[in-house]
């Protein structure tokens, strides 16, 4: 039996628990058993939908040190001999404990402190780059990593045929309302405005009525709540505007040219890796200056507009993402013994 330890909320967003579904399925294909733990009920419905167990532990998404011995006890009364946690919040002290009662798998974006655990897992672009060398465990380290949902596997390359459609997306949430924001740009702008504008709304997102209201008589822009099968929509989608994290691999492995943006601290070392690699451009963080992104954005959707610069994006994407990440993690999780 293996445990997930994952969340999901308003503040943090789908991405943990999205990447961790991931591999789930393939675990799950391999006949291993296994079962999500969360601090709170706010995700629960987000995994049962894929047709998996979840044990609440009724403690603070943000200071796992209080749920340590809970966990523990639940590890212990499962028969778990491996967990596999993804979440900010872990220390020290919360990996130690329960690598005395399982084989511990970390997925880390930050390389923030010495981890002690059996097998740590970066799959980000920047994570060959950093120092592990403290981590006396196994390392998973790289793209070839990248836990994506099978639909993003085998994906074939990409024609230009021009930029007709264009997919906005935010994340789960969107505190700052840029896909407002970024519509409200680009229809104010006459090379745009008879574009198809296809908008993904994550399942935190509070801004929904008022997008709804705002672009109620705009045919041409598709509001797509809380979406199972957004990758149909980036392979239909000539170019797409996005906050980095996960989305941006997604994006990678369907060979849809993008442009990034940033709204949370741990979405800049993919943004400024992928641009420092010439793959996708960052066009910079919304918290510092918005109207500066926006504007970047049209600069940069001109260029997406030459079609030796757009095939030349969706190649070096392609190569960069092969969609079967999640298999290789899931694969080392099922065979990995002491």
């Amino acid at each position: 039996m293996i445990f997930i330890r994952a969340d999901a909320n308003d503040n943090i967003g789908t991405g943990h628990v999205t990447r961790c579904l991931s591999i789930a399925y393939h675990i799950r294909k391999l006949n291993e058993g296994l079962c999500f733990v969360t601090a709170d009920d706010k995700s629960k419905g987000l995994i049962e939908e894929q047709g998996y167990s979840v044990i609440c532990l009724h403690s603070q998404w943000n200071d796992l040190n209080q749920e340590i011995e809970v966990l523990c006890d639940s590890l212990i009364t499962s028969c778990v001999d491996k967990i596999l946690i993804d979440s900010y919040y872990v220390t020290e002290k919360y990996l130690r404990r329960l690598k005395e009662k399982a084989i511990v798998f970390y997925i880390d974006d930050l390389n923030k402190m010495r981890y002690p655990v059996d097998v740590l897992i970066n799959y980000n672009i920047y994570g060959p780059d950093l120092d592990y060398s403290a981590i006396s465990g196994k390392t998973l380290l790289g793209t070839a990593y990248v836990p994506l949902r099978k639909e993003f596997s085998k994906i074939e390359n990409r024609k230009f045929i021009g930029i007709k459609k264009i997919l906005i997306t935010s994340g789960g949430t969107d505190n700052y309302n840029m896909i407002g924001k970024i519509l409200s740009k680009l229809l104010s702008i006459e090379t745009y405005q008879d574009k198809e504008y296809y908008c993904v709304l994550g399942r935190f997102n509070k801004n929904i009525n008022y997008l709804r209201n705002k672009f109620k008589e705009r045919e041409n822009v598709h509001l797509l709540y809380n979406i199972t099968n957004i990758g149909l929509y980036m392979r239909e989608c000539d170019i797409a505007i996005t906050a980095g994290g996960t989305t941006t691999y997604e994006l990678c492995a369907c060979g849809i040219p993008s442009i990034i943006y940033t709204i949370a601290d741990n979405q800049l070392e993919i943004a400024q890796n992928f641009s420092k690699k010439g793959i996708i451009p960052w066009v910079g963080d919304v918290r510092e200056d918005i109207d500066k992104c926006l504007n970047n954005i049209v600069l940069e959707m001109k260029k997406l507009n030459e079609i030796t610069y757009w095939n030349q994006k969706s190649k070096n994407m392609q190569a960069l993402v092969d969609g079967a990440g999640a298999f290789r993690i899931a694969q080392e999780i099922t065979e990995y013994a002491v």
